[in-house]
């Protein structure tokens, strides 16, 4: 019975995360106008995102795929360490000016990140429950979260700018695998810009 539970929250999230895939924005690969002062560092952040969104992504696939805790939890590390990587170059080309197209460019990205992780966390709760994997969906959050902060850091209003791409079925999906940080900040900016928080309900949180 626990096993039949186990896959049938499995192929929800599945199903959450085929229409958090379709909604995700498609980034105008290769035909970014990154222009001005920066606009070397500018183009750095975002082939090193593109770069670090293919690293994860691949990583999805191949965590989705172990049913032994312990390679779980080593290819996470590896997926952390990604992530600090990035969040480690992004904080040396702070307060870099980029146009909305460019920043539009890497929000994209990161969504898809995040999707990659969302599927990563889903994968493992349905194989081992949630109780034993909250260690390492917490190890992943912390990493995702440093990756946010250091590109609000860099670029001014990049956050909001990426909580505007995430809709009700992503967070909900945010949500479920418990990035609860992750919810919290798209949360606060929905609120701070008047956006919609019809979804909260869903989520059982209140303003």
């Amino acid at each position: 019975m626990l096993a039949f539970s186990r896959l049938t929250s499995f192929l929800l999230f599945v199903l959450s995360l085929s229409f958090l895939t379709c909604a995700a924005p498609t980034p105008k690969s290769n035909e970014l106008a990154i222009r001005g002062e920066g606009a070397g560092e500018a183009g750095v952040l975002v082939a090193a995102c593109v770069d670090l969104r293919t690293k994860v992504e691949a990583h999805a696939e191949v965590i989705a795929k172990f049913d032994d805790l312990a390679m779980v939890k080593a290819a996470v590390e590896v997926v952390v360490k990604d992530l600090k990587v990035y969040a480690d170059l992004v904080l040396k080309v702070k307060g870099v000016k980029v146009d909305a197209d460019v920043q539009a460019e890497i929000a994209a990205h990161l969504l898809v990140i995040v999707n990659a992780i969302v599927k990563i966390c889903a994968s493992i709760i349905a194989k081992f429950g949630l109780s034993v994997c909250l260690d390492i969906i917490a190890t992943l959050q912390v990493a995702l979260k440093l990756v946010i902060d250091n590109l609000e850091i860099c670029i001014v209003g990049f956050v909001n700018v990426f909580v505007k791409l995430i809709t009700d079925v992503q967070l909900k999906a945010i949500a479920n695998v418990r990035l609860d940080a992750i919810v919290k900040l798209c949360v606060d900016i929905r609120v701070k810009l008047n956006l919609d928080v019809k979804v909260l309900g869903f989520l059982g949180l209140a303003l």
